[in-house]
Formats: C-alpha cells, structure tokens, sequence
C-alpha cells in the first residue's frame, strides 16, 4: 500500500511569504484531486493559521504546516516555537466582532473545518482535518511504476 499523500513545509515567519505558501497549498490539494469547496477551506484555514503564528508567536523560526491525504480527509497542522497563544482570550466558537479588522481566524477555521483543536506548549500548535467527499483526496490512485 502506497504512503497517503503528504505536504511539509517550512514557511518563514514573514507575512510576505504566505501567498507562496498558499499557492503550494493549493498545488498539493488540486495535484490530489481535492473537491474546489473543500480546497478553498483547507487553504484558508492554513492561511489563517500561518498568520496567527506570524503576528502572535514573537517568534522569528519557520513556521511548521503539514498536510496528510488520507482518502477520506485532510489533516492539518501548522505549529509554531512562539510564545503560544493565549487560550484564555482565544474562544473559537465565540464569534467576532464584525466590524473589527482582526479577530476573526480562529472562529474561520472552527467554522469552515471538521475537527479543530489548539495546543500551546513550547509554541502553539493548530490540528485540524476537513472531511472529503466520497472519492476525493485519491487514496485510490494507482501507483505510478
């Protein structure tokens, strides 16, 4: 049985390197035959993520951002070496306030994915995964010899 499918990346805390990041992102889904409507969220979701761990982290280390085709799902997780965010403050499910310019990423991701969780320990670390439509993420693509 062939690997599932696999995106690593090492993105530079640096605000100017997420479109790049998110053109590789959307690469990956579209090489894997990923649904448009699942693409768009995974590759906002990894945006947001990103950028909460360049404005947030005080951190000036490579932001870490994994994706995982499993046939059924997408998993995700995008970790940082920052400060960690401050659960105390960061409700995901509360939703934002609508005429405010921030605020509003992590009730996206909540939102937009399946399964969403936050860890702070050494950094903070975003799971999440977003549950495919029957056939995407092409766990059946035959090997190529």
């Amino acid at each position: 049985m062939a690997p599932a499918p696999r995106l690593r990346l090492a993105v530079l805390s640096d605000a100017s390197r997420l479109p790049a990041m998110r053109h590789e992102v959307l690469r990956f889904l579209r090489l894997h035959a990923v649904d448009p409507e699942s693409t768009d969220d995974v590759v906002m979701c990894v945006h947001e993520a990103c950028a909460n761990a360049v404005h947030h982290s005080k951190s000036r280390a490579d932001i870490a951002v994994e994706l995982v085709l499993d046939g059924r799902s997408v998993k995700v997780a995008v970790s940082d070496s920052g400060c960690g965010l401050d659960l105390e403050q960061c409700d995901p499910l509360r939703e934002p306030e609508l005429l405010r310019l921030r605020g509003r990423g992590l009730y996206l991701m909540a939102k937009l994915m399946d399964e969403f969780e936050i860890s702070t320990d050494g950094g903070t670390e975003i799971r999440m995964r977003k549950r495919l439509a029957e056939g995407d993420g092409r766990g059946d693509i035959p090997a190529k010899d």
